[in-house]
C-alpha cells in the first residue's frame, strides 16, 4: 500500500486492515518525513484558535466540494497531488481534512440503531402529507380545571398487535438492556456514596462518638451522676460509692467505671485492682474547680462515654451533668528539613526549613509588554506592577520595560532582550543573567549598591560607587563561519559601558580582577578575554529608542489589553495578531517579529515560498538570520520549522541562513549558491539570491526568484560569469576598533 496522505489519515483513525496497518506503520518508522508529518497532523488537530479556511478563497481546489471528493476518493488523480500539496503547506487546510476524516470515521464506523416502529413512522410521513394514509386523530382535550374526572393514561404504541388483537410485548434491544443495567448500577452506587457521606458527616459532627478517635481526637467525655443527698458522705460511704449501684445495668464492666479525675491518656484497665474492683484514686484538682461537680460532698457514679445516655438530665430527685476533660495540648512540631548526609546535625541543633522564594523585582511600566516563562503555559504576559520571581523574562521588539529590583537597582530592558532574575547566593548579591540583548542599570537612591551580572560563562559583581552611576551592557553570541549555530558552546561577547558616574566591575573566576570604570568608559568581553578599559562615547540606545513611527504605532496597538488580554498566552495572542485578516500591515509585521523572539517561525518560513510577499522577503530573511545567531534554542527552532515545511531542502535552507567566509566560498559554497538560483523551490531561490547580494554587495540585475525559468536564464548567466572569475567573495569592510557597532543600529535593527 502506498504511503499517501489519505492512507496516513486512515491509519491514524484506525480503519485499515491489520496487515495494511502494519505495512503503513513500518513505512512511517523508516521515513523521517512521514514521522514528522504524523506529529504535524496531530499537532494541528489539537491546536486552538487555528481558524478555518476562508469562504472567499478564489482557488477552486480549496472549496468544500474538493475536500468531500478527496475524502470520498472521487477526486480526479490530476487534482489529488495538487490538493495534498496545498494541505501539506497550509496548517488550516490540513487540520480541516484530518478533522473531517476523523468525524466521518466515527459516524460511519458506529451507525445508530433505529427502532423499526420509528422507522416505519418516518417513512409514512410523506404518505400522510399526500393524503394516502389517514392522519391519526388528535388527542382529546384535557378536562377543565376543577372538574372531577378519571384520568385515563394514553395508549402508547409500544409494539404491534398479533392476529388475535392482543398486543405483543415489545422486544427491547440488547444494547438498551445493557445501558439500563449500567444506569441502574450507576445510580445505586451514587446513592450509596451519598448515604455513606451523610453518615460520616453526621458521626463527625455529633460529639462524643467513637468515630472521633479514628481521626486522632484525644478527648474523653466523663458523665458524672450526682444525687441530691444533703448529708456529707462518710469514709465508708465513699468506698461504697465506688461500687456499681443497683440502679445501673449489670452489663457495665468494671473497667468502664472510673472516678472523674481519670486522665484522658490513661486506659481504664490500668486503673483497676487485681480483684477486678476499681480503685479510688485521690481527687483531681481539675475536677474540684469545675462548677457543676462536687465529688467531695456527693457520691458519684462514673460512666464511660460509650454509654448512650442523655448528656444532661434533670429530675426532681437527682441531676446529671456531663464533664468533658480535654488533655493538655502537645506543643506543635514545626516542619523541619532533614539534615543532609554530608552535614549531620549536632545534638541540640535545630535544622531550619528553607526560606520561601521571595519576589526579586516589580514591573514599573504600564504601556509596555514583558513576557515571563511559565513551565505550564509557556510565555505569558506580565501585568503592570506585578511582582516577579526568579524566572526568565523576554522583552519584545520596540518595547522598553522598566523593572525595580528589591536589591535597590533599576533596570531598563530594551526590546529583543532575554534575561533571567537570579536570587542571592552564598557571597554574591541578587542579580541577572543576560541571555542576549541590551540592559541599562542604575541605582535607586543609595551608593555602593551591588548587582550580580552573568552572561555566557562570565560572572561578575557590578558596584555603583555613587548614585549618579549608570551602566549598560550589550550581550550577543558570536557565530564564526563554519560552526553549527545550534551548539551551546559558542562564545559570547559583551560590551559594558559606564555612561555616567563611577563603576567597579569585579570578577572572581577564572581569576581575581577588578576594573574601575569612570564615565565615559567601555570594556569588551569576548569568551574568556577581557579588553582594557577605553574612553569611548556611549551609544545612543542607552538614552533614546531609535524606533520608526510605524513600529511605535504598532507597539501601542499590540500592548492594548483589548487586542492582547493579560490572561492569554503569548503564542495564541501574537498568532491572532499576525493573521492575514489583520488590516494593519505594521501590526502583522511586528507580531511576526515578536513570535520570532519566542521561537515561533512558522509564518516566516512559509512566506519565503509565497510570491505575494516578494517586496518583504529581505525583511523576513534578516529576521531568520538574526534568530539563527541569537541563541542555540532559536537556531534549533528555525531548523525544526524548516524541516517541517521543507523536508527535502531543509539542510540547504538552514546552511544559507548561517555565515559564510571566503574559505567556505572557495571550497565550493559559491557554486552551490549559484546553482540554487535555478532550484525548483522558491524559498531556496530567495535565500540564495539574498546571500549572493549580501556577500558581494553587487545587485542581481534583472533576476527575480519568482519569475519563470525562461525569464531567469539571462540574469543567471551574469552570476555564472562572476563565479568563473572568482568574484563571489565576501566584500571587504573597514576594520574598526572598540565594540561591534553595525549599520543597522541607527534604525533599531541588530545584525547578527
Amino acid at each position: 500500500m502506498r504511503l499517501t496522505l489519505r492512507t496516513l489519515l486512515a491509519y491514524l483513525d484506525g480503519i485499515l486492515e491489520p496487515q495494511d496497518a502494519q505495512d503503513i506503520a513500518k513505512k512511517i518508522e523508516e521515513s523521517p518525513y512521514a514521522s514528522n508529518l504524523v506529529e504535524h497532523i496531530r499537532d494541528v488537530m489539537q491546536r486552538l484558535r487555528l481558524g478555518a479556511p476562508s469562504l472567499t478563497d478564489r482557488n477552486a481546489k480549496l472549496d468544500a466540494n474538493a475536500v468531500a471528493e478527496y475524502l470520498d476518493n472521487t477526486l480526479s488523480s490530476d487534482d489529488v497531488s495538487d490538493f495534498e500539496k496545498i494541505c501539506l503547506d497550509s496548517d488550516i487546510h490540513l487540520a480541516e481534512v484530518a478533522a473531517c476524516h476523523q468525524i466521518l470515521t466515527l459516524v460511519l464506523g458506529e451507525p445508530a440503531d433505529i427502532d423499526p416502529v420509528s422507522r416505519q413512522r418516518m417513512y409514512q410521513q410523506k404518505d400522510r402529507l399526500e393524503g394516502s394514509v389517514p392522519t391519526p386523530p388528535p388527542p382529546p382535550p384535557p378536562p377543565p380545571i376543577g372538574s372531577v374526572s378519571t384520568l385515563v393514561p394514553p395508549q402508547l404504541d409500544l409494539g404491534e398487535s398479533d392476529v388475535n388483537g392482543q398486543r405483543v410485548r415489545p422486544m427491547v434491544p440488547e444494547y438498551l438492556r445493557e445501558s439500563q443495567r449500567r444506569r441502574h448500577w450507576l445510580s445505586t452506587a451514587i446513592g450509596a456514596a451519598l448515604v455513606l457521606g451523610f453518615v460520616v458527616v453526621g458521626l463527625l459532627v455529633t460529639p462524643g462518638k467513637p468515630l472521633s478517635k479514628w481521626f486522632g481526637r484525644k478527648e474523653a467525655a466523663v458523665s458524672v451522676k450526682t444525687t441530691s443527698a444533703k448529708a456529707a458522705p462518710s469514709a465508708s460511704s465513699t468506698d461504697e460509692s465506688a461500687q456499681p449501684s443497683a440502679a445501673e445495668p449489670s452489663g457495665v464492666a468494671a473497667s468502664e467505671s472510673a472516678p472523674s479525675s481519670v486522665k484522658p491518656d490513661e486506659k481504664p484497665s490500668e486503673r483497676t485492682s487485681v480483684a477486678g474492683q476499681p480503685e479510688t484514686p485521690p481527687q483531681s484538682p481539675q475536677t474540684e474547680k469545675h462548677p457543676t461537680a462536687q465529688p467531695s460532698q456527693e457520691p458519684t457514679t462514673v460512666k464511660s462515654s460509650r454509654e448512650k445516655e442523655p448528656a444532661t438530665k434533670v429530675t426532681p430527685d437527682h441531676s446529671t451533668a456531663e464533664i468533658k476533660i480535654k488533655p493538655t495540648p502537645e506543643p506543635a512540631v514545626k516542619d523541619r528539613q532533614e539534615p543532609s548526609k554530608d552535614s549531620e546535625a549536632k545534638p541540640g541543633q535545630v535544622v531550619e526549613s528553607p526560606l520561601p522564594v521571595e519576589p526579586l523585582a516589580r514591573m514599573m511600566s504600564t504601556d509596555q509588554v514583558l513576557l515571563r516563562e511559565d513551565a505550564k503555559n509557556g510565555w505569558t504576559r506580565v501585568e503592570p506592577n506585578e511582582a516577579l520571581m526568579p524566572q526568565q523574562l523576554e522583552v519584545l521588539p520596540t518595547y522598553r520595560v522598566k523593572l525595580a529590583l528589591t536589591s535597590g537597582v533599576t533596570l531598563e530592558i530594551l526590546g529583543g532582550t532575554r534575561l533571567e532574575l537570579l536570587p542571592a547566593r552564598a557571597k554574591d548579591p541578587p542579580g541577572i543573567r543576560v541571555v542576549y540583548g541590551r540592559v541599562v542599570m542604575m541605582p535607586l537612591a543609595r551608593s555602593d549598591t551591588q548587582l550580580r551580572v552573568e552572561f555566557g560563562k562570565r560572572v561578575g559583581v557590578l558596584t555603583f560607587s555613587d548614585t549618579q552611576a549608570v551602566a549598560a551592557i550589550d550581550v550577543r553570541r558570536r557565530v564564526p563561519p563554519g560552526l553549527d549555530p545550534t551548539e551551546d558552546t559558542l562564545p559570547m561577547t559583551a560590551d559594558l559601558y559606564a555612561s555616567s558616574g563611577n563603576l567597579v566591575w569585579h570578577e572572581s573566576e577564572p581569576e581575581e580582577k577588578s576594573l574601575v570604570l569612570k564615565a565615559p568608559r567601555w570594556v569588551g568581553f569576548d569568551a574568556n578575554q577581557t579588553s582594557e578599559p577605553m574612553t569611548k562615547e556611549s551609544p545612543k540606545w542607552i538614552t533614546t529608542d531609535p524606533i520608526s513611527l510605524l513600529d511605535r504605532k504598532a507597539s501601542l496597538a499590540i500592548a492594548s489589553p483589548a487586542l492582547w488580554p493579560t490572561d492569554q498566552s503569548a503564542r495564541v495572542a501574537l498568532s491572532e495578531l499576525s493573521s492575514a485578516s489583520r488590516p494593519q500591515k505594521e501590526v502583522r509585521w511586528l507580531a511576526l517579529r515578536c513570535l520570532a523572539f519566542i521561537d515561533q517561525f512558522q509564518e516566516m518560513a512559509m512566506v519565503l515560498n509565497d510570491p505575494a510577499y516578494r517586496l518583504d522577503w529581505s525583511d523576513y530573511v534578516d529576521e531568520l538570520r538574526q534568530a539563527v545567531t541569537r541563541s542555540a534554542e532559536s537556531a534549533k527552532a528555525v531548523k525544526h520549522t524548516l524541516e517541517k515545511h521543507y523536508p527535502q531542502q531543509a539542510s540547504k535552507l538552514f546552511r544559507m541562513l548561517c555565515n559564510y567566509s571566503n574559505d567556505d566560498l572557495a571550497a565550493g559554497e559559491d557554486v552551490k549558491l549559484v546553482d540554487a538560483l535555478n532550484d525548483e523551490v522558491l524559498a531556496v531561490r530567495v535565500l540564495s539570491y539574498w546571500n549572493l547580494k549580501d556577500l558581494t554587495g553587487v545587485g542581481g540585475g534583472l533576476y527575480r526568484p519568482d519569475q519563470t525559468q525562461a525569464k531567469r536564464q539571462q540574469p543567471m548567466r551574469r552570476w555564472q560569469e562572476r563565479l568563473k572569475d572568482g568574484k563571489i567573495r565576501v566584500k571587504e569592510t573597514e576594520s574598526t576598533t572598540g565594540p561591534a557597532e553595525t549599520k543597522a543600529s541607527a534604525t533599531g535593527k541588530r545584525s547578527p
